[in-house]
């Protein structure tokens, strides 16, 4: 599986094709902020991972798939902020275990503040579809999707002929 950064590349060199971009990092003197308010808001610390990815582009949407990004902001009548788009589901779910971090199409991506565990939760029944090591993983899982990359368990397909 490839690498974070290397899916990030692959993203922004295809949004390039577009005449498009890739948010820009987060900068240094902004991450202590935002381990505060994170902090504050979610009575939890910010994963280093969460951090990391943040550095490198601070939110990113493709392919039906948004990661929020640090700050709030709406774009094409679209709430791309993590504390924003928190508030609104945590109210719409009744659920302040979660902290969401991302959603596609049919999925949310969250962490279980009570579990400790990152998941992949259907956005409309809330069931657990899914669980990672980290929050790497589930930020790969993201970006492939963005990229249309899926693994597929049908590998054993090839021998049943």
């Amino acid at each position: 599986m490839a690498n974070i950064l290397e899916l990030i590349l692959k993203i922004k060199t295809d949004e390039l094709k577009y005449s498009s971009s890739i948010p820009d990092g987060i900068k240094n003197e902004d991450i202590d902020t935002l381990k505060e308010k994170f902090k504050s808001k979610f009575k939890v610390d910010i994963d280093d991972q969460l951090v990391n990815f943040l550095r490198t582009c601070d939110g990113l949407s493709k392919n039906g798939y948004i990661v929020y990004s640090s700050y709030d902001h709406i774009k094409d009548e679209v709430e791309y902020g993590l504390f924003k788009n928190n508030e609104l589901w945590q109210k719409y779910t009744g659920e302040v275990q979660y902290i969401y971090f991302a959603e596609g199409s049919q999925d949310l991506f969250a962490f279980d503040s009570k579990s400790l565990k990152y998941e992949l939760h259907d956005r409309y029944s809330f069931d657990v579809h899914e669980t990672f090591q980290d929050f790497d993983e589930m930020i790969q899982y993201i970006l492939n999707g963005m990229l249309g990359i899926y693994d597929d368990d049908d590998d054993d397909d090839e021998n049943d002929n």
